[in-house]
C-alpha cells in the first residue's frame, strides 16, 4: 500500500512540473518586406516594414531601413501578417495554463474573453475562478507564463431554474425581484480581483427578474451578455441592456413564425430532432430581416459559434476525424463530450434526423451571414470544450465556418481581431497592426485572403516582446499533447475532482 501511495505522489509532482515560459524577450525586432493585412482600412499592403520596441508598434514603413538596426530582422518575403486572433467565447478551466495555453499560443490566438467564472471563488471547480486569472494575466504579461491574455470575464451562468450548482448561494436560483437584486449585490461586493466583468444569463429566466437583473447590473457597473433568455424577444434583450448574444442558433428561435412563448414549452416537450424541425419549417426571412437591422442599429455584439451545431452533426454522423486538433483533448474530456453524444444520440429517431442536426447548423450559419451583411458586429468564438472544442486548433475551423456563411475574408478577420477590441473598447491598444498599438500578430505562410483557411499556416507568433518561432510552436503543441496524455495530468484532475466531487 505506501508503495503505491508514493507511486501516486510521485505521480501528482510530476503533474504539477513547471509551466513552458515565453522565450526570452525581444525588446527591439523588425518585420521586414512583409504583407500586412490591415483590418481597419480592409487593404493588403505589400512589402512592408513593421518595427517593434518594448512590445509595441512603432512604425510601419514601406521601405527596408535595417542597415544600421541592431535588433531581431525578420525576413516576411512572401508572408503574411495579422492582429494576434480573440477567442471570444472560451472556457477557461483551472487546468488551462497546462494544456490550453500553450496551444492558444501555437495557433496565434492572444487573447481570449472568458466566458464565465468558477461558481464560488472559496471552493475547487473545474472552471478557474477571477484571482486565479488575474494572477495568470500578470505571469503573461511579465514572460512568466506562455498564454493568451484574458480580457474580460463572465460571471457563473444565471439561468432562473430551481436547480443550481451546489457551491452556488441559494439566491442564485433567481427566480424572484429579490434574489435578482441580491446576485448583483453578491457580485458588487467583491473586491477587484474577483469581480466579473459581465453577468452571463442563460435561456430560463423570467421576464421580470430578467428586467431586474439587467437594471441592477447597469446600476452597479456589469455588463449583460450570454444567452437570450427564450421568453423574451431579442427587442425586449437589447432594450434592456444586453449588449452581446452567444450562439447563432438565436435567430432561428427569433426568426420563427411561433410565439416565444410556445417555443419555449415545446423545448421542454420535444426532443431535438423535432424542435429543430420545427424552428426549420417555421423560419421566416421576412421576420430574420428585421432582427438583423436591430442587431445592426444597436451595435450588440454576437458571437455565433458556429462549431457548437457543427459538431452536434459531426459528433452523431461519426466524423471526429474531420475535426482538426482532436488528438490534443484529454481523455477525460472526451468521456464527457461522449456523455452529451449519447444522450443527443437516444433522441434520434431514424437517419433523417441526423440530417435534421446537419440543415439547423447550415441555417443557424446562413443567419449569421446575413446579419454580417447587414452590419452586425460579430465576434469569433468557440466554447472551448464544447463537443469537439479544441482550445487554438478551433478558431481557425470557426473562421471558416464563418466564411462559408457568408462572410468575406476581411470580415472574417474582423471578426477574430479589431471587432473584440471594439466592443471592449480597446480598440486604440489592440486590435490591429498600427504604429503605437500593442504588437499581439501573427506571421502566415500564404495569405488568408484568398483562402481563409491559411489563418491556420503559422509561420511565428508576436506577443508584445515574445516571439515564437515555428520550432517554438512546435514545441508548445508536441508539450500539450504529451501533458493530455499523461497519467500524471489525469491524476492532477481526479486529485482536485475527490476535493470537492459534488461541485467540481
Amino acid at each position: 500500500m505506501r508503495s503505491i501511495i508514493l507511486i501516486l505522489f510521485i505521480l501528482l509532482l510530476n503533474a504539477c512540473a513547471e509551466l513552458p515560459k515565453p522565450p526570452a524577450a525581444v525588446p527591439v525586432y523588425k518585420i521586414t518586406n512583409v504583407n500586412v493585412i490591415d483590418v481597419l482600412q480592409r487593404e493588403l499592403k505589400t512589402g512592408q516594414t513593421v518595427t517593434v520596441s518594448q512590445g509595441r508598434i512603432i512604425a510601419i514603413t514601406d521601405t527596408d531601413d535595417t542597415a544600421h538596426f541592431e535588433g531581431l530582422v525578420i525576413d516576411g518575403t512572401n508572408q503574411y501578417l495579422i492582429p494576434g486572433l480573440w477567442d471570444s467565447h472560451a472556457v477557461v478551466n483551472r487546468y488551462a495554463t497546462d494544456i490550453d495555453y500553450p496551444l492558444y499560443i501555437a495557433n496565434g490566438v492572444t487573447s481570449v474573453r472568458s466566458i464565465l467564472n468558477c461558481p464560488n471563488e472559496h471552493k475547487i471547480s473545474i472552471y478557474a475562478c477571477m484571482e486565479t486569472k488575474q494572477r495568470w494575466n500578470q505571469e503573461v504579461r511579465s514572460g512568466k507564463l506562455v498564454g493568451p491574455l484574458i480580457i474580460g470575464s463572465g460571471s457563473f451562468p444565471v439561468n432562473g431554474t430551481a436547480k443550481i450548482h451546489p457551491d452556488l448561494p441559494a439566491f442564485y436560483k433567481a427566480q424572484t425581484i429579490k434574489e435578482a437584486q441580491e446576485i448583483i449585490d453578491y457580485y458588487a461586493a467583491f473586491d477587484n480581483e474577483r469581480k466579473p466583468y459581465s453577468v452571463k444569463v442563460y435561456n430560463w429566466l423570467e421576464p421580470e427578474v430578467y428586467h431586474e437583473l439587467v437594471k441592477q447590473a447597469k446600476l452597479k457597473g456589469f455588463k449583460i451578455s450570454g444567452h437570450k433568455p427564450r421568453k423574451l424577444t431579442l427587442e425586449e434583450s437589447i432594450a434592456a441592456g444586453q449588449d452581446l448574444f452567444a450562439h447563432a442558433r438565436f435567430f432561428l428561435y427569433e426568426c420563427s413564425t411561433l410565439s416565444a412563448e410556445l417555443i419555449q414549452g415545446m423545448h421542454w416537450q420535444l426532443p431535438l430532432p423535432e424542435l429543430y424541425r420545427l424552428l426549420l419549417q417555421t423560419y421566416d426571412d421576412e421576420i430574420c430581416a428585421k432582427k438583423y437591422e436591430i442587431v445592426a442599429k444597436s451595435r450588440v455584439a454576437v458571437s455565433p459559434t458556429l462549431l457548437t451545431r457543427r459538431n452536434d452533426y459531426y459528433s452523431l454522423a461519426g466524423k471526429r476525424e474531420w475535426v482538426a486538433g482532436i488528438d490534443y483533448a484529454h481523455f477525460l474530456f472526451e468521456r464527457e463530450w461522449q456523455e452529451d453524444i449519447d444522450k443527443m444520440a437516444a433522441m434520434l429517431q431514424g437517419p433523417d434526423d441526423i440530417a435534421v442536426f446537419r440543415a439547423f447548423y447550415e441555417k443557424a450559419a446562413y443567419t449569421i451571414g446575413k446579419a454580417y451583411q447587414n452590419g452586425a458586429l460579430i465576434l469569433a468564438g468557440t466554447d472551448t470544450y464544447d463537443t469537439y472544442v479544441v482550445p487554438g486548433f478551433s478558431i481557425h475551423e470557426e473562421l471558416y465556418e464563418l466564411y462559408k456563411a457568408g462572410i468575406d475574408p476581411f470580415g472574417v478577420l474582423q471578426a477574430a481581431t479589431i471587432n473584440n477590441a471594439i466592443y471592449f473598447g480597446m480598440d486604440s491598444e489592440v486590435g490591429s497592426i498600427t504604429q503605437g498599438k500593442v504588437a499581439d500578430m501573427v506571421l502566415l505562410n500564404a495569405n488568408p485572403l484568398a483562402d481563409i483557411r491559411n489563418s491556420a499556416d503559422i509561420n511565428m507568433v508576436f506577443h508584445g516582446q515574445y516571439v515564437y518561432d515555428s520550432s517554438q510552436i512546435d514545441n508548445l503543441k508536441q508539450r500539450a499533447k504529451t501533458v493530455a496524455e499523461s497519467h500524471a495530468f489525469t491524476l492532477k484532475m481526479l486529485w482536485s475532482f475527490l476535493k470537492n466531487p459534488k461541485g467540481f
